[in-house]
């Protein structure tokens, strides 16, 4: 008898425990709950999730509100809202009116985000929500824009680019990427400013595992000294973003093989055109490549020359610029295709001017300010290709407008010795 009595006093003692605890429970699946209801958790691991981080904090009714009022102000999908909820689960702890709204409206009006673009900042760092503005996102906006001399708009853009900056610490670990960058290449802060808003998403990355590894490679890859290595990076910030091993390498060894240049014309090309290491070369290089052969009639020790004199041709489209300017200044001159060849290879950079913008005004002032017939305005430019390298506002204008005062235009026209005064050095 005894006994029972000490098993019923022991049981007794323990119902307050056994109640809190069911209490616990229920109050936890209620959460489950909620989130099944509201954000149509098809899996119990996203509502446990919720209720692991919201365990005896959350009330469904606030978590309610909460949502309802995130929905309006950020025009949210259900889709969008079930995103945000389980990246930043504390966030239906928050006081909607007196934590989440004043974050949302101080960051807006701090960028001049429109609503669209405070939803897209939103929804890729749903952390700002649940961060405080004034001890968290405003000092971190403000070492940002300081350290590297940003103007509203291009703090704006960078955000916009890279929204995890909006929560970050400027002391963690974006602030030791920039230290660390540009203590390595030696870099003014102007220069860090454009490589950050070159490639912001290279500051999300580890400098020790991702930036240095890939820096050393290519360094080591080209030969390059310290100061050409800042001079490709400040010029082509992306190559940050690159791996070496998949597309960096892979890049120089086809493009070496292809046009058979040796290491320092390699190293040469790229530090004319570091994008050179973005480039898909089945995609990009070979076709162009290929299309400006055939249509000239190079040789590959002539298009070799063509690209070591003018490494930007690799960037550049047939289709859409090449073959046009082309087509057009061979007809305009009345070309053969012999003719058309000299004209490229003693002067490579004809192949980026623009046929209506460049050439055409400049054949046109030369024809008209010298009286030359067709046939002779073709002779001269294949003679002396150079002469459609010339800037017309900045060396034809000027100098043809001083044989004009002297008045001994008619005898320069007679002679073309209007065009060696206008294209003396």
């Amino acid at each position: 008898m005894s006994l029972i009595v000490a098993t019923r006093a022991l049981l007794q003692g323990l119902r307050p425990a056994v109640q809190k605890q069911r209490s616990q429970v229920v109050r936890c699946g209620s959460v489950a709950d909620f989130a099944s209801s509201r954000f149509e958790c098809s899996a119990a691991v996203e509502a446990s999730s919720l209720e692991a981080e919201l365990r005896e904090r959350c009330f469904p009714e606030q978590a309610e509100a909460v949502c309802d009022a995130l929905q309006r102000r950020l025009g949210l999908s259900n889709a969008e809202l079930k995103r945000v909820a389980l990246a930043t689960p504390n966030v239906l702890n928050c006081s909607y009116e007196a934590q989440v709204e004043p974050s949302l409206a101080a960051l807006q009006q701090r960028l001049g985000l429109s609503n669209a673009e405070l939803k897209k900042v939103a929804l890729a760092t749903p952390n700002v929500l649940n961060c405080s503005y004034e001890a968290q996102v405003e000092p971190s906006l403000a070492a940002l824009q300081q350290r590297l001399g940003l103007r509203g708009a291009e703090l704006k853009k960078l955000v916009l680019r890279l929204p995890h900056l909006a929560s970050y610490s400027s002391e963690a670990s974006v602030e030791l990427s920039l230290t660390a960058l540009q203590r390595r290449l030696g870099l003014s802060t102007a220069e860090l400013k454009k490589v950050v808003l070159g490639a912001p998403s290279a500051f999300s990355f580890s400098y020790e595992a991702t930036l240095e590894p890939m820096l050393a490679a290519t360094q080591s890859r080209l030969g390059l000294s310290e100061a050409e290595l800042r001079k490709v990076v400040v010029r082509f910030p992306k190559m940050l973003c690159y791996s070496y091993e998949t597309n960096v390498e892979p890049s120089l060894t086809v493009l070496k093989e292809r046009l058979g240049l040796s290491e320092e014309e390699l190293k040469k090309v790229i530090l004319r055109l570091p994008q050179a290491l973005s480039y898909s070369y089945e995609a990009n290089i070979e076709p162009s490549l290929a299309a400006l052969r055939r249509r000239l009639g190079l040789s590959e020790a002539e298009l070799k020359k063509v690209v070591l004199r003018l490494s930007s041709v690799l960037g550049y489209s047939y289709e859409g610029n090449v073959e046009p300017s082309l087509a057009a200044l061979q007809r305009r001159l009345g070309l053969s295709e012999a003719e058309l060849k000299r004209i490229v290879l003693r002067l490579p950079t004809v192949l980026g001017y623009s046929y209506e913008a460049n050439l055409e005004p400049k054949l046109a002032f030369l024809q008209e300010e010298l009286s030359l017939s067709d046939a002779t305005l073709r002779e001269k430019v294949v003679s002396r290709p150079v002469l459609l390298g010339y800037s017309l506002e900045k060396r034809y204008r000027p100098r043809t407008s001083v044989v004009s005062s002297r008045r001994c235009f008619a005898k320069a026209s007679r002679d073309f010795a209007g065009a060696r005064v206008v294209t003396r050095g």
